[in-house]
């Protein structure tokens, strides 16, 4: 007697193991996304520094990162961008203007002459030093949020991403400002990585 089809209990049994499978999968599949996500603002932010660097040295006028907080589909992201600050005359000899040296943002008193599109940073990406970054008029020196060249240097922005355990940096020349990106997770080590 030959036999057909399958039995319901052998159905049951390669269900029950087809589900197990899929709910052990959906947690790392989360987590995976999750990382991509975070790891593609990090490098949408380092194109922004990049951005923000050109826009100082090729305008001649001092550029600014702010760091601003928003909700958005009920969950809380930082929102990073760029400013350009105005200068205090007409031939840029004062930039940035006294109203925005005194201030570590654009509004208010400041009113930046132009601003980048904001990048998004999800949950779970912790950034260290981005927020207040300037980069000078012509030589576009990374320094503080006053703009001041006697301000201390700023060569180091830090991403602590939750589900990795070694930072991403955004390594900067003191002198011309120009990044790097550098995954200290990765194999051989970056010297810059704690």
């Amino acid at each position: 007697m030959s036999r057909r089809g399958f039995t319901l209990a052998e159905m049951m049994v390669t269900l029950a193991v087809i589900s197990v499978m899929a709910a052990m999968s959906v947690p790392a599949f989360t987590r995976m996304t999750s990382g991509t996500r975070q790891g593609a603002a990090v490098r949408e932010v380092f194109m922004l520094v990049q951005e923000a660097r050109t826009e100082a040295r090729g305008r001649n006028q001092a550029v600014r990162f702010d760091v601003t907080s928003t909700v958005v589909n009920g969950s809380a992201v930082q929102e990073v961008r760029w400013g350009r600050l105005p200068c205090g005359d007409a031939w840029g000899r004062t930039c940035p203007s006294a109203a925005c040296a005194s201030s570590t943002t654009c509004g208010g008193s400041c009113v930046c002459e132009s601003r980048s599109e904001a990048v998004r940073v999800p949950a779970g990406v912790t950034m260290t030093n981005v927020s207040g970054l300037c980069f000078l008029g012509s030589t576009a020196e990374p320094h503080g949020a006053r703009c001041n060249a006697a301000d201390p240097t700023v060569t180091m922005l830090r991403f602590d991403l939750k589900d990795q355990p070694a930072p991403w940096l955004v390594v900067l020349d003191a002198v011309s400002g120009v990044a790097r990106l550098v995954d200290c997770a990765r194999v051989p080590k970056d010297g810059s990585c704690p």
